[in-house]
């Protein structure tokens, strides 16, 4: 696998939509708690956000799955730099 290539988190919503599509009458997202958290859906504290699990029970669109996965790697990088300890 090419590091530079693959994409695991965008794999991983498109998994998530196909499950949440084929099995709509028996998928369901983990209420809370989770953790420490007694308000906040799991999935949001996953995925840092609602708007996830707003798209996906909406119905993922393509153009809204490159925005909801797209991620500036070298800016990230450039950010948590200087947090490193062994970086």
């Amino acid at each position: 696998t090419d590091r530079h290539v693959c994409r695991p988190y965008r794999t991983a919503v498109v998994l998530l939509d196909a499950i949440a599509r084929l099995w709509r009458d028996q998928f369901q997202w983990l209420e809370p708690p989770y953790e420490y958290e007694y308000h906040k859906m799991p999935i949001d504290i996953l995925s840092g956000s609602s708007a996830l699990r707003e798209e996906l029970d909406r119905g993922l669109t393509p153009d809204r799955l490159e925005s909801l996965t797209w991620v500036d790697a070298e800016a990230w990088w450039n950010e948590v730099q200087p947090y490193l300890l062994y970086g």
